[in-house]
C-alpha cells in the first residue's frame, strides 16, 4: 500500500506495545516481531530507489531491550530510523532516557525520526538529544478546541477566555502566518464555535509555529549556536521575572475568577481527554487551573511556568546544554 501511495519515507510495520504495560514478555515479543516484520518489510520494498523505508526501534522502556532492538535494526540497509513506542503515558524521565539510549545508538548521518511527539517543548528538548524528524496531531487538534501555540509564557494561547473579547492584537506579535496578518484576537474569540472557519484560522497558525520552530532550530544548529537558542526559547516559555509579578497578583486573579499574567493557559479539559498527543491521560483530574498540558503534572496540577519541569534541566544537562544559570536549582533539604 505505501509502494502504491508513493511516500517518500515509508514506515515498516511494527507491533506498538504500550510504554506502561507492567508485562516484560510482552513487550519483548512485540520488538522481536517487529524486527521479524522488518526483514518481510525489506523483502516486500518494490521501490527501494525513490522510497525510504525507516525501521523502528522498539523495545518499551527497558534498555537492555532497546539496546537488542538497536543492535538488530542497525545490520539492515535502512536509509533512516525511527524511535517508536514512547509519548504513551510514561514518566517524563523515562521518556527522554529512552530517547537519548536510543538517539545516541542510531548512526549519525542517517535521519532520525520520533514519533508520536508534538509538543513545542519536547520537540526542542528531543532535537537536543538528536532527533531530527517528528509527527503528532497536537498542532491541528489543539486548534479546534481553541489553542494556539505562542512563543510566550506557558507557550500557548485559549482563544475563549474572555480576556481576549476586546483584544485587538494578533495571536502572536512575531508571527507571519496568514491568521496572524489577518485577524485579531478579538475577532477569533468572538467568532469561535460559531464560524468553522476559525478553527482552520488557528490550524493554519499553529502548523506555521510549527514550522518556525523548526526553522528556527535547523538555522541555530546550521550556525552553531543551537544551546543559545534553547535557553532563549525556554526564557520565551518560562520567563523567570515574572514569578514575583504572578505572585503578587495571585490573590487577585483568585477573586476575580481571572488568571494572572503568571496563569495558566494550557488546554482544557475536554482537550485533555481527547488525546490531542499521545499519552494524555483522560482520567487525569486537574486541579487549581483545570487544565491538563505538558506543564502540569500527572494529577494536573498547575505548574510553576516560570521554572522549566525538572525533566527539561535534566534532558538539556545530558545533551551538554546547561540552564542552572537561568533557573538555580531548587535547593534539596
Amino acid at each position: 500500500m505505501q509502494n502504491a501511495m508513493g511516500s517518500d519515507i515509508i514506515m515498516q510495520l511494527d507491533d506498538v506495545v504500550s510504554s506502561t504495560t507492567p508485562d516484560p514478555i510482552r513487550v519483548e515479543d512485540a520488538m522481536l516481531r517487529s524486527l521479524r516484520w522488518l526483514d518481510r518489510c525489506i523483502a516486500a520494498h518494490k521501490r527501494p530507489r525513490d522510497q525510504a523505508l525507516f525501521g523502528i526501534v522498539q523495545g518499551g522502556l527497558d534498555p537492555r531491550m532497546r539496546q537488542v532492538c538497536l543492535r538488530e535494526i542497525k545490520k539492515r540497509p535502512l536509509p533512516g530510523f525511527a524511535i517508536g513506542g514512547v509519548s504513551g503515558g510514561e514518566a517524563k524521565e523515562d521518556f527522554w532516557k529512552t530517547v537519548e539510549l536510543v538517539s545516541v545508538g542510531l548512526p549519525e548521518n542517517k535521519p532520525r525520526y520520533l514519533m508520536g511527539v508534538g509538543y513545542p517543548l519536547d520537540i526542542v528538548v528531543c532535537v537536543a538529544l538528536g532527533c531530527d524528524m517528528f509527527d503528532c496531531v497536537y498542532p491541528c487538534r489543539t486548534a479546534r478546541f481553541g489553542t494556539a501555540l505562542v512563543r510566550e509564557q506557558g507557550g500557548v494561547l485559549r482563544i475563549k477566555q474572555t480576556k481576549y473579547k476586546l483584544d485587538l492584537r494578533p495571536l502572536d506579535a512575531t508571527c507571519g502566518c496568514y491568521t496572524c496578518r489577518n485577524y485579531t484576537r478579538a475577532f477569533l474569540h468572538a467568532s469561535f464555535g460559531k464560524m468553522p472557519s476559525v478553527s482552520q484560522l488557528l490550524t493554519i497558525h499553529n502548523l506555521f509555529f510549527m514550522q518556525s520552530l523548526c526553522l528556527d532550530m535547523q538555522r541555530a544548529i546550521a550556525a552553531g549556536t543551537f544551546p543559545a537558542f534553547v535557553r532563549s526559547f525556554l526564557l520565551q516559555l518560562f520567563p523567570p521575572a515574572d514569578r514575583d509579578r504572578a505572585e503578587k497578583r495571585g490573590g487577585k486573579a483568585e477573586a476575580t475568577g481571572e488568571k494572572s499574567d503568571g496563569g495558566c493557559e494550557q488546554p482544557s479539559l475536554e482537550e485533555h481527554k481527547s488525546k490531542g498527543q499521545r499519552g494524555l491521560k483522560a482520567e487525569a483530574k486537574p486541579r487549581e487551573c483545570g487544565t491538563a498540558s505538558p506543564f502540569h503534572g500527572a494529577n494536573g496540577e498547575c505548574r510553576n511556568l516560570s521554572t522549566p519541569p525538572s525533566w527539561v534541566r535534566d534532558a538539556l544537562r545530558a545533551a551538554g546544554i546547561g540552564i542552572d544559570d537561568l533557573y538555580p536549582a531548587p535547593e534539596k533539604d
